[in-house]
């Protein structure tokens, strides 16, 4: 990419940008830390580890609402229509470990809801889930699994997710609950089609898998999270969840003008999310972007876009 120099925002101080692809996480960190390029857009602790601690390079870093998803079907004949089973499975994570193991604690523990600590809306005073193997022991047992049950995890092949899936699958068994994983190709996790509602949700593994963790990145307000991922035939959304109260509750947050407004219609969703369980948030990460040392006014964007028009060499 060329400078335009009489673009409305003024001069850039690069005179270009040269932009490569690689498709292997391995190879773009050899290549930042081999001098071959100077900047990363977006990198991972759980696969960039080499870049992290390194002298030669910076790392550039914004909280954000990135996130897992791990969504439960609570419209399918199986165990995972008990509210009971899923907020159990949810009570068997060590969040704040997680968060340690995978992100190096550069991410914020999840609630369970789409509402992420950056958000000004959400409101904090809602206790925070934890790990507590007694009561996910008590809730399967009143739901008559205390025997526990076998089930499939379906995910893809991206970023940490695989690893977040293997803790899943380690953390049920204190319950009693034999995770088997499937864990596919993007390509083939997003494959299929994706009609959405009324007409039904495709054949999409990621839309009809019993159990699946997806990724979702960063927006500035939580709107697509709920009126796509939870309201009643949301276009995405995996768990099939539906609610006639937490759709009018997102409509009023929708509508809401002032943040008081809003806190009071959020807060109400994330207590009945945190009942009904129809999805795990573990954590939302930071976004994170590495650079050389040469490289000067940089920021990273929690939506992944890459601003350049104040960074330069030294």
């Amino acid at each position: 990419y060329d400078r335009f120099d009489s673009w409305w925002g003024g001069k850039a101080a690069l005179d270009g940008v040269d932009v490569t692809y690689y498709s292997d996480d391995a190879a773009i960190a050899a290549a930042l830390l081999g001098g071959q390029i100077d900047l990363i857009g977006q990198i991972q602790f759980a696969t960039g580890r080499p870049l992290f601690n390194n002298s030669n390079v910076q790392v550039f870093g914004t909280r954000g609402a990135t996130h897992r998803e791990v969504c439960m079907r609570v419209d399918m004949a199986n165990q995972l229509k008990d509210p009971r089973v899923r907020t159990a499975i949810a009570l068997t994570l060590d969040r704040p470990a997680i968060i340690k193991t995978l992100f190096n604690n550069l991410a914020d523990v999840g609630n369970d809801s789409p509402f992420a600590p950056v958000f000004p809306s959400t409101d904090k005073s809602v206790p925070q889930r934890t790990k507590d193997i007694a009561k996910a022991k008590q809730l399967m047992a009143a739901a008559g699994y205390a025997k526990g049950f076998s089930l499939t995890l379906t995910t893809e092949q991206t970023g940490e997710i695989p690893k977040l899936a293997q803790i899943i699958q380690q953390s049920v068994k204190a319950i009693g609950i034999k995770m088997n994983l499937q864990i596919l190709t993007a390509t083939a996790y997003f494959a299929g089609s994706q009609s959405g509602p009324p007409s039904g949700w495709g054949n999409t593994p990621w839309l009809n898998a019993p159990m699946n963790i997806t990724d979702w990145g960063h927006r500035a307000v939580p709107n697509v999270y709920l009126t796509a991922a939870f309201k009643s035939k949301g276009v995405w959304n995996a768990a099939h969840y539906s609610n006639k109260t937490f759709d009018k509750l997102a409509d009023s947050f929708i509508g809401a003008v002032s943040l008081k407004d809003q806190r009071k219609y959020e807060k109400q969703m994330q207590e009945i999310l945190l009942r009904d369980t129809p999805v795990i948030f573990p954590y939302f990460y930071n976004y994170l972007a590495a650079g050389s040392k040469k490289v000067k006014g940089y920021k990273a964007d929690a939506l992944g876009q890459v601003y350049l028009s104040k960074t330069s060499l030294a």
